[in-house]
């Protein structure tokens, strides 16, 4: 397949689920309206929303696992409902969305052996640990969907919610380390991960108070994409591992303890910062 082509797939989804109607009144007219009305409209509505967030989710987490185009155009939801012997009516809601498909050309796409990988992937991540990492998931996305300058800024702020406590000052070396740190494999990788990150922060920093985006190319907002993907992904596994054994553990203190590994980390390591 081509960059150019695309690829479209219709997947249809049919379930039962059971709301709650305005009791009958003995004596009392049951009047029918040709829409549903509020109280069954509400939670029809309702039912939907959640569809459609799980929807999103599962196509947050595949753009996660791996980088490319992927996404829904359009989501027809159409709820087929009968009671009393008296009702039997349609609702339809739809859904659409066109940013993910307009914003890349790198076709999402797997090889056969990363199909089992990503199913776990997708199984593993998709409950509480994703709910937990939600909004930095969000801005992340967001980014992907912008333009190259305006994505990159989104990309390092996604980091800064992950990394940097509140009203920590020094952002621009204090972030550098601690994705140096997190994601770095030996020594060298630290070092040189810990100067690109002062350089792309301080891209990012040209580019929101001066305007300055000369920097932020195609190919230094491809590295912190990917940079930023697997902070997300690292985190995703630290939220599953301390859910194993705290299962009411909090996002907050699942951060705060991140933090202080990476701080000590940091400090262990700090001949490798000069």
């Amino acid at each position: 397949m081509s960059a150019k082509e695309n690829e479209f797939i219709c997947l249809i989804k049919e379930w039962i689920h059971t709301i709650t109607l305005r009791p009958l009144t003995p004596n009392k007219p049951y009047v029918i309206t040709s829409s549903p009305e509020p109280y069954v409209n509400e939670q029809l509505e309702s039912y939907s929303d959640s569809e459609i967030d799980y929807i999103y989710k599962i196509f947050n987490l595949l753009r996660l696992f791996k980088d490319g185009n992927i996404g829904f155009k359009e989501i027809f939801i159409k709820h087929s409902y009968s009671a009393y012997g008296l009702i039997d009516q349609n609702f339809n809601i739809k859904s659409v969305n066109e940013n993910r498909n307009l914003a890349d050309i790198k076709i999402f796409s797997l090889a056969p052996n990363e199909v089992s990988s990503c199913n776990d992937f997708l199984q593993k991540y998709c409950s509480k640990p994703y709910d937990f990492l939600k909004p930095c998931i969000d801005k992340f996305m967001w980014g992907m969907d912008l333009d190259t300058s305006t994505g990159f800024e989104q990309f390092a702020s996604t980091l800064e919610m992950l990394l940097l406590n509140k009203n920590e000052q020094n952002k621009k070396e204090k972030l550098s380390k601690r994705v140096a740190v997190l994601l770095g494999t030996d020594s060298s990788n630290i070092t040189s991960l810990y100067h690109k990150m002062k350089s792309f922060y301080k891209y990012r920093s040209e580019s929101i108070h001066e305007g300055i985006t000369n920097n932020i190319n195609v190919l230094v907002y491809a590295e912190l994409k990917e940079i930023v993907r697997s902070v997300l992904k690292k985190y995703l596994q630290i939220c599953y591992t301390n859910l194993i054994s705290k299962s009411h553990i909090t996002w907050p203190s699942i951060k705060r303890s991140t933090i202080t590994y990476l701080k000590n980390e940091v400090d262990l390591k700090s001949l490798l910062f000069i």
